[in-house]
């Protein structure tokens, strides 16, 4: 029976085929490649952006660049691991034109670029805004816990301190009641009795330390690997030692707009800001005289359903469609007599009450179905797919970064779907 044959390994061969004609034109490589050679290193921020030719040589920053948003759009995020596939790698090698830093370098470009990285982002989505995949008319706005670099024991919050305390005071206890009534503890000697107490006052002494560092601080816990990250709850049930990753996201093509890492334990003070911060993106694509008439429309779940930051998006022109109190369909304020946002009269009820007036704003149930068919399927897809459940980095600096890649891939994914990579290249 016949089989495909492959080449013959030792055979010479006359005529090379060159690494362009290797690369099919249609492969999301080369729009990586067109992006990244497009952007100006010295305006973006990176390091090295400006070489000497005094010393050392350093790799071109936007080569650092192209690797890492490949690596991240193949679920490649290890410094180890790239630079593995720097060396078989056709795709890589054909990206980097043959360059094999090592792991060190790699590592070092996403530490020492973590705010340029951040900038990349923002540069694509400008670039997706350009070709009209960005409308910023419905934002859909949601978290996800993400796993810092921070075990649970590395954790201690004030509740947990004070419960370990009171498990070693009612062990010491126990010993001294069994010293008083001259009862032995067959299995240990005294020496060995007498360091296991020792030890337990040491322990409980440390702990004590903590509780009052806590205390004085007026802080609820402490991570020691990432003193950033927080204990948080999981939607799914437990807890782990995570961030609170908040995104925009934009309703016409799944976009990412915008996103921020912090280490709140839940949504209840992001509405306002996430809202912000996507109207000052879409804002950045409009000429200077239509910046006013911008009006994005704002999706939300229950957990950012904080009348405080309700009240400060009607009142900046933002409709925040987040679902109302049971039992009722609307929400309703009363403030003093101002002037309102020609937007928030459309969906709200204004009743004058002297010098004060009533208003009565009924989100858009029927838009805020859609809100997780917006929102939710990138946190899926970013955090299965990419392999971005939990961080490779610490702090929320770093770990900014890292989100920043991630979610640029996510974004050249989109794009390439939508207008696939030669249509994508043109547009450039």
């Amino acid at each position: 029976m016949a089989y495909f044959q492959g080449f013959n390994r030792q055979q010479i061969c006359m005529f090379q085929t060159s690494y362009d004609e290797i690369i099919t034109e249609d492969n999301q490589v080369r729009l990586v490649d067109k992006f990244v050679s497009n952007l100006n290193a010295k305006e973006i921020g990176f390091t090295n952006s400006d070489p000497k030719h005094e010393g050392q040589v350093s790799y071109n920053p936007l080569d650092m660049c192209k690797l890492y948003i490949y690596g991240y759009l193949d679920g490649i995020r290890s410094s180890r691991r790239l630079q593995r596939e720097c060396g078989r790698n056709q795709e890589v090698i054909w990206l980097l034109g043959g360059l094999k830093p090592d792991f060190r370098t790699i590592a070092d470009f996403r530490k020492d670029n973590t705010k340029a990285l951040k900038k990349v982002f923002k540069e694509f989505v400008r670039f997706c805004m350009k070709l009209g995949l960005v409308k910023g008319e419905i934002i859909a706005i949601d978290g996800t816990k993400v796993k810092a670099m921070n075990s649970k024991s590395k954790n201690y919050t004030i509740s947990t301190l004070k419960a370990q305390i009171k498990q070693i005071d009612k062990y010491l206890d126990k010993m001294n009641e069994l010293d008083e009534n001259e009862k032995p503890i067959e299995e240990y000697t005294e020496k060995e009795i007498n360091e296991k107490i020792n030890k337990l006052e040491n322990r409980k002494a440390e702990l004590q330390g903590n509780l009052k560092e806590l205390e004085k601080n007026k802080e609820t816990q402490k991570s020691l690997t990432d003193p950033d990250s927080r204990r948080m709850k999981l939607s799914k049930g437990g807890f782990d030692i995570c961030y609170n990753v908040q995104s925009a996201v934009d309703g016409e093509n799944d976009i990412i707009v915008d996103f921020e890492v912090t280490n709140d334990g839940n949504d209840m003070n992001q509405l306002e800001n996430m809202s912000e911060k996507a109207e000052e993106v879409i804002k950045e694509d409009k000429e200077d005289k239509n910046k006013d008439e911008v009006k994005i429309t704002v999706l939300a779940d229950k957990g950012y359903r904080n009348p405080k930051d309700i009240l400060e998006c009607l009142q900046r022109g933002i409709i925040p469609n987040v679902y109302p109190p049971d039992g009722q369909n609307y929400y309703e304020f009363i403030i003093p007599f101002q002037k309102l946002h020609k937007n928030i009269k459309k969906h709200c009820i204004i009743i004058m009450n002297g010098r004060n007036m009533k208003l009565r704003f009924y989100p858009d149930l029927e838009l805020l179905k859609k809100r997780k068919q917006i929102v939710e399927h990138p946190f899926g897809t970013v955090k299965f797919w990419n392999h971005s459940s939990y961080f490779l980095t610490i702090g929320k600096t770093k770990t900014t970064a890292e989100m920043a890649l991630s979610f640029l891939a996510y974004n050249v994914k989109r794009v390439v779907n939508i207008l696939g990579v030669e249509n994508a290249i043109s547009m450039m």
